[in-house]
Formats: C-alpha cells, structure tokens, sequence
C-alpha cells in the first residue's frame, strides 16, 4: 500500500537516505558531515577541493568519494 500521510512519507525518505557522520571520540559528538565540513576536511587539499566545488551534487556519493581519497 502506499503512504497515508505525509509525515509518513518523510520518515521514510530520510530512513532510505544515505548521509555521513563524523563521530568525536573524545566529546561523543556526532556531526552530519555536508558541503561545509567537507569544505573544512579540504582545506589543505587544494586540488581535491577545487574538485569538490566542481561538483553538482552534494549527494552521498560525492562526499563519500571525497572522503576516501583525504590523506
């Protein structure tokens, strides 16, 4: 069946979303990392950020591909 109310709806996307988080192990903070973190994480890079900012998408995809290739 399909969804009756829109809330419903929400919670469902957000459940089937894939995002990254960067867990403090010292505080226990979790942070969402998106555009602005990942800005920050690049910051030394420069080659991999201008790359970044090239980007059309801020999907989890393109942050995980970025991600990977930090030092």
């Amino acid at each position: 069946s399909f969804f009756i109310t829109p809330s419903r709806t929400v919670a469902i996307c957000v459940v089937n979303a894939r995002v990254y988080y960067e867990l403090n192990p010292e505080t226990g903070k979790v942070e969402f990392v998106g555009k602005d973190k990942m800005l920050q994480l690049l910051k030394n890079e420069p080659e991999l950020l201008n790359a970044f900012l090239q980007e059309s998408s801020e999907s989890a995809e393109v942050t995980g591909k970025y991600l990977l290739r930090l030092k």
